[in-house]
């Protein structure tokens, strides 16, 4: 009779750390999905830096084939915004 009793503390033990485990998780899953959409793309420094030092015909070069890409190429959309944001600075820098 003893033995019965302790499986049943057991398995009630156990799922009580499931229901906590599936509590805890969905909600920090929550909370990441709302901070990564808010995030918006920044360009590295290092990105910044070769588009300084590239003349206008690199540059011209970088954006068609930056262009084409964003048009025949299935993607995330956050590579999408990052190449976006990236050609929007290309455009910039042309003189």
């Amino acid at each position: 009779m003893e033995s019965k009793t302790i499986n049943n503390l057991i398995m009630g033990g156990g799922c009580l750390v499931i229901a906590f485990a599936f509590f805890y998780g969905n909600r920090n899953q929550k909370t990441k999905l709302v901070s990564k959409n808010k995030a918006e793309y920044e360009l590295p420094e290092k990105f910044i830096n070769d588009v300084n030092q590239m003349n206008n015909d690199e540059l011209d070069k970088a954006i068609s084939e930056n262009t084409k890409y964003l048009q025949n190429s299935k993607m995330l959309p956050q590579t999408r915004e990052a190449i976006q944001s990236m050609l929007k600075h290309l455009e910039g820098k042309r003189g």
